[in-house]
């Protein structure tokens, strides 16, 4: 008896024949490359020899100020005011900071208030903040203490209730400072909660 008998060997180049087939008509398929490509260096103009630069030291551009960015048209659309969200207890007050105390909710368990305090530069005197919502505009009276505009509500205004159910963000807009875009997170809702 043979060890490798003819009658195996048929059935290999068999199936072998198709597969030789189908490599040979798929390399048929792809395309010749171009007879000539003339090389980078051909078709490149003579370049001059480098000359040695001089370094300047330019002074860098100030960053722009928030008030010269447009107004958007509307609201909304304004970009948020970069910054986020924390909260913490301080004996019997909850506070909610944005932006590094960009802007501050306090609440007052023991007088049932929260007070807004929003960071402004020269600070001074009695204004008027705006305080737009989902819901409408409130304006409320700030008056100046270090460096910030504060104004306290009563823990049921329903001003804090438009700033907590806002879709997403509110705006404050007070005279003489750059308008905040301040998204509207579960800090806000904390706080006044707190209070009630």
């Amino acid at each position: 008896m043979k060890a490798n008998p003819r009658g195996r060997a048929l059935p290999v180049r068999l199936v072998s024949a198709p597969a030789l087939a189908l490599t040979l008509f798929a390399a048929g398929c792809i395309p010749a490359p171009p007879a000539s490509t003339p090389t980078p260096s051909a078709t490149r103009p003579a370049q001059r020899p480098a000359q040695p630069q001089v370094q300047q030291l330019a002074t860098p551009a100030p960053p722009p100020s928030p008030r010269s960015l447009p107004e958007p048209a509307n609201w909304r659309d304004a970009p948020v005011t970069p910054g986020t969200w924390s909260w913490a207890q301080s004996g019997p007050r909850s506070v909610a900071d944005f932006g590094g105390s960009l802007f501050t909710m306090r609440c007052d368990t023991r007088n049932a208030t929260v007070t807004l305090e929003r960071r402004a530069q020269g600070a001074a005197g009695r204004v008027t903040m705006g305080i737009t919502t989902m819901q409408e505009t409130h304006t409320v009276t700030t008056e100046a203490r270090q460096g910030y505009y504060v104004a306290t509500l009563p823990a049921r205004s329903p001003i804090l209730d438009d700033m907590a159910f806002t879709r997403g963000r509110f705006a404050l807009s007070t005279q003489g400072q750059p308008t905040l875009y301040i998204p509207s997170w579960t800090e806000v809702s904390r706080v006044i909660e707190d209070c009630r």
